[in-house]
């Protein structure tokens, strides 16, 4: 998997939610939170990588509130679903910079950069 989408992963379960899949060839994550003010069944989002330069990307995110059951509405109040995607993407860049920090060389390997920040926590 490369680089990019293991950090939105990791950033997606950082923040206790669910990935429902990953396709690294097409740029896509898709993920799921909990319980959410507006959806008792939470948000499903969804995250687009494109690459615009080398070592260039922009990250989109979007989401939407889940319905379950009996559920007639889920109110997105406030854009909540939106605020969720966007939360993931503040998170990878807050562990974007970690890794940058930790980066002794190009040629570390993700495992390696994983461990030395497990360390630090």
């Amino acid at each position: 998997m490369p680089l990019l989408a293991k950090l939105c992963v990791r950033a997606v379960q950082d923040l206790k939610w669910k990935v429902d899949s990953v396709n690294d060839s097409v740029g896509l994550v898709t993920f799921q939170t909990g319980v959410t003010w507006g959806s008792w069944s939470g948000v499903s989002g969804s995250l687009s990588i494109a690459e615009q330069e080398p070592f260039v990307f922009q990250v989109v995110g979007t989401g939407k509130q889940n319905l379950s059951g009996g559920q007639l509405v889920a109110l997105n109040i406030g854009g909540e679903a939106q605020k969720k995607a966007q939360k993931v993407i503040d998170k990878m860049k807050e562990l974007s910079a970690l890794y940058i920090e930790e980066a002794p060389s190009p040629t570390m390997g993700i495992e390696e950069l994983e461990r030395r920040l497990a360390e630090k926590r």
